[in-house]
C-alpha cells in the first residue's frame, strides 16, 4: 500500500519535495501526496494550480486526519511544535534540517518517538550525496587529518525566518563528519553574522574547517568538501556529484633539505600532484532519502543511512553550542 503523506510547509523545500513525489515515478509508487498544510491560504492557488493534489489544509489536525505520514519543511523554529503535533497524531515525520534548534527539544523530540511508537527521520538530505557516500564507504576516517568545507550561494529571499548560518549551511558538513567518525567533535572557534559563517571543529585526530557564505545577487551555488590525508587527498563536488582523488606527484616524495636546492621549474613540478577522477554513478539524493524513509516506515525503524533523531541530536547540540560561542563580526556589505 501507499504512504498516504501530507507536506507540512509550502515554502521553498515543500515546493521541491512536493515536485519530487508526483514526477518521480518511483516515488509515485511509493507515496500518495494527499496534500499540504501552510499558515498562508494564498499559497493553495499555487499548489492545486501545479496538481500535485487537490487538498491544501489551513489546519494542521485536518491534515492530520488524512496521513499515515508528515514531510514536515516548515521553518527551523517551527519544527518542534509541528513535528510534536504529528507525532502525538499517530505520525511518521520526515522533518527538514536542523530537526530543531535545540538539544532539549531534540531529546523531547525522541522521547515522543519512542512513545507513540512511530519514526522521525532528518532531511540532511548531503549523506545521500554519491560522492560523500563513496567516501564513507572506501575511506577510513582516521587516515584523514583534515577537512576543509565551504558551502557557497545566493541569499535565502522567501523564508519567514532564517535561523543563520550555523543551522542552514555549516549543519550539514557537521552532521555527516559526526555521523562517519562516530565522534563527538570539539568546537575550537566559531564566528557569524548575516551573510558569513565559519566553524572549526576537532574529532580525535581530525580537524575541520566549514565555511558558509551568502551572497544576495550570487547567479550560482558551490558545495565542495575536501578531505585530506598523509598519502591522499580527496574533493568532492557535491554540487556537481563528482569526486576526484589526489597523491603524490610523478616526481615523488622529496627530502625537506633537497627542496629549496631544487629549480623552479622542478619544484613545480613537484606541486603537481597526479589526481585521478573517481567514478559514481549521478542519483538524486532527495530520491535515495524519500525512498529510504518509506522503507524505514515498512521496516518500522530508521534504516541507515536516513538520519534519525537519534543521530541528528548529536549535530543540534554541537550547532547549539557554536551558536552560543559563535563571534559576531562586523556585517559585511554584498
Amino acid at each position: 500500500m501507499k504512504i498516504k503523506v501530507g507536506i507540512a510547509g509550502y515554502g521553498e523545500r515543500g515546493k521541491i519535495f512536493a515536485r519530487r513525489l508526483r514526477e518521480i515515478e518511483k516515488l509515485r509508487g511509493l507515496y500518495d501526496l494527499v496534500g499540504a498544510y501552510d499558515i498562508d491560504p494564498s499559497r493553495r492557488i499555487e499548489f492545486t494550480r501545479n496538481g500535485y493534489a487537490q487538498t491544501f489544509f489551513v489546519n494542521l489536525e485536518e491534515m492530520f486526519k488524512c496521513v499515515d505520514a508528515v514531510i514536515d519543511t516548515t521553518s527551523a523554529g517551527a519544527h518542534y511544535a509541528t513535528t510534536s503535533a504529528a507525532l502525538k497524531a499517530g505520525k511518521n515525520v520526515l522533518v527538514e534540517k536542523p530537526s530543531t534548534l535545540s538539544y532539549a527539544q531534540d531529546m523531547e523530540i525522541e522521547r515522543l518517538a519512542l512513545k507513540n511508537g512511530r519514526l522521525v527521520a532528518v532531511g540532511y538530505i548531503e549523506i545521500f550525496n554519491p560522492a560523500l557516500q563513496t567516501i564513507m564507504r572506501d575511506v577510513n576516517p582516521e587516515d584523514i587529518n583534515f577537512v576543509f568545507s565551504i558551502r557557497y550561494g545566493p541569499k535565502p529571499v522567501h523564508r519567514r525566518s532564517d535561523p543563520g548560518i550555523t543551522y542552514d549551511l555549516l549543519s550539514h558538513c557537521t552532521y555527516s563528519l559526526t555521523y562517519w567518525t562516530k565522534k563527538e567533535p570539539k568546537i575550537i572557534y566559531s564566528e557569524e553574522d548575516a551573510q558569513h559563517g565559519f566553524l572549526m571543529l576537532r574529532y580525535d585526530n581530525l580537524d575541520a574547517h566549514l565555511h558558509g557564505r551568502r551572497i544576495t545577487d550570487s547567479k550560482f551555488r558551490h558545495r565542495l568538501a575536501m578531505f585530506y590525508g598523509n598519502d591522499n587527498y580527496y574533493i568532492a563536488d557535491y554540487a556537481a556529484q563528482k569526486l576526484i582523488m589526489g597523491g603524490t606527484s610523478e616526481v615523488g616524495p622529496i627530502h625537506p633539505e633537497v627542496f629549496p636546492r631544487l629549480t623552479w621549474l622542478q619544484q613545480v613540478k613537484l606541486s603537481e600532484n597526479v589526481e585521478t577522477p573517481v567514478p559514481i554513478e549521478r542519483q538524486e539524493p532527495l530520491e535515495l532519502l524519500l525512498k529510504l524513509f518509506a522503507e524505514s516506515i515498512e521496516k518500522g525503524e530508521v534504516i541507515p543511512p536516513l538520519p534519525s533523531i537519534s543521530e541528528s541530536k548529536r549535530t543540534t547540540k554541537v550547532l547549539e553550542e557554536a551558536k552560543k560561542l559563535a563571534i559576531t563580526v562586523n556585517s559585511r556589505k554584498d
